[in-house]
C-alpha cells in the first residue's frame, strides 16, 4: 500500500541517490555501473562510508545535546526570555556558519 509519507520519502531517496551519482561521478570519471569489480575493495569502500556516518551521526547527537542542555538552562530561568531564544536559534539556523555560544550550529 502506497501511503503519502512513503511516496515522500521514495522522492527523498532517489533525489539523493541522484545527488551522490552525479558526486561520484565527478570524483571517479565513471558511473558505478562501469567501474571494474577488481578496480576497487567495495567491502574496504562499505567500511570507510559506515565509519565516516557515525561519526556525522555522533557529531549531530552532541549538538542536540548541548542544544537541549542550552534551552533547559533557559528554561530554568526566565520562560518568558525563552521564546526569544528559540526565535535566535532558528534565525542562526537560516544563516550559513550561524552560531550559538561560540559554536556552529
Amino acid at each position: 500500500m502506497k501511503t503519502q509519507i512513503g511516496e515522500r520519502v521514495v522522492g527523498i531517496i532517489s533525489t539523493l541517490i541522484d545527488e551522490r551519482n552525479d558526486k561520484g561521478f565527478e570524483t571517479y570519471k565513471e558511473t558505478l555501473d562501469d567501474a571494474p569489480f577488481e578496480n576497487y575493495d567495495w567491502n574496504m569502500m562499505v567500511i570507510e562510508e559506515l565509519l565516516v556516518g557515525m561519526q556525522y551521526m555522533v557529531k549531530e547527537n552532541e549538538r542536540l545535546r548541548e542544544e537541549n542542555n542550552w534551552l533547559r538552562k533557559c528554561n530554568n530561568g526566565n520562560i518568558a526570555e525563552m521564546g526569544k531564544l528559540i526565535d535566535e536559534i532558528n534565525d542562526l539556523k537560516k544563516r550559513p556558519n550561524g552560531m550559538i555560544n561560540g559554536r556552529l550550529v
